[in-house]
């Protein structure tokens, strides 16, 4: 079994064995991930959860060959019908590696892959992401436990209390994911997550929009219309 096939499945395993406490959970999946996690690659600064002890980065949700042909199916198959990111800011950001650095574009870019996978389930074993025993529930489990966890990185700035633009679209990928993999209490769950950021964040007013760049204002747009057919 590869390293990353450990990983997820010693992710689902701990995710399965966990009681229905969410924190028992996070420190069963923390550990799962901490005890898989062997080794890194030396150009990468991981991002450290204090409270945890433990790094995350892109290369342990998926390897980066895998993530690179996800990246072309999500811009040929998806973003056509579902622009949810602004596709010269998010190109940009890949090709800078700031997943490396910002916690919350390794969210956005995680959600995004696994809407991909789960959108397409067939083309997994295409993507030479991990073995057999690797799912695409494994995946959106351990995309939701990425985005979860990486909420202790930076509380201000993650938490529904402080919410940015892109912790908005990561949610609602997630969401996409979730449903289209048949957890559906999950899938709601981040959906109302994003809802309550959207509120938070004063974007169903024209004069919220005063303050965002020119690319958080289109994705802001996009997203309002998103969030407002789903409430329907």
């Amino acid at each position: 079994m590869s390293t990353h096939a450990a990983r997820h499945v010693a992710l689902a395993k701990a995710q399965n064995n966990a009681s229905s406490s969410p924190s028992a959970t996070l420190a069963s999946a923390a550990s799962a991930i901490t005890a898989a996690s062997v080794a890194s690659r030396p150009k990468v600064v991981p991002m450290t959860i204090p409270y945890l002890n433990i790094k995350i980065t892109l290369d342990e949700f998926c390897p980066p060959a895998a993530f690179a042909a996800v990246m072309v199916d999500f811009f040929d198959e998806i973003y056509p019908i579902a622009p949810l990111i602004h596709r010269p800011t998010y190109e940009n950001a890949l090709k800078n590696r700031l997943y490396d650095q910002d916690p919350e574009f390794l969210q956005l870019c995680v959600a995004m892959a696994a809407f991909t996978v789960t959108t397409f389930p067939q083309r997994l074993p295409s993507y030479g992401w991990g073995g057999p025993e690797l799912t695409v529930a494994h995946i959106v489990e351990l995309a939701s436990v990425i985005v979860r966890l990486n909420r202790g990185i930076d509380q201000r700035r993650t938490m529904v209390e402080d919410p940015t633009v892109a912790a908005v679209v990561s949610r609602m990928g997630l969401s996409y994911s979730c449903h289209h993999s048949g957890e559906f209490n999950n899938g709601w769950s981040h959906a109302n997550e994003a809802v309550l950021m959207f509120r938070e964040l004063g974007l169903y007013r024209a004069e919220a929009y005063k303050g965002l760049s020119r690319a958080g204002a289109v994705i802001s747009r996009r997203m309002f219309w998103v969030l407002y057919i789903m409430q329907m």
